[in-house]
């Protein structure tokens, strides 16, 4: 297990981990009602909000969690 570094940057406490092994990088657009892309792939979703909050209960993956 890598242990993450603490520094401080122009007066700032900046936290890196050393030896990354894996990097992700995802898009989101449209907020609560939108998608959420990688741009390697691997990830698709249509984000929508379920009825328990005020969304029209269609299939999609809740932006809440």
């Amino acid at each position: 297990m890598v242990a993450p570094v603490f520094r401080f940057i122009n007066g700032e406490l900046t936290v890196s981990i050393e030896n990354v092994l894996y990097r992700a990088h995802a898009e989101v657009t449209g907020g609560r009602e939108g998608c959420a892309v990688a741009p390697e792939g691997g990830l698709d979703l249509k984000l929508t909000r379920p009825k328990g909050l005020d969304g029209k209960g269609e299939n999609g993956t809740n932006p809440e969690l």
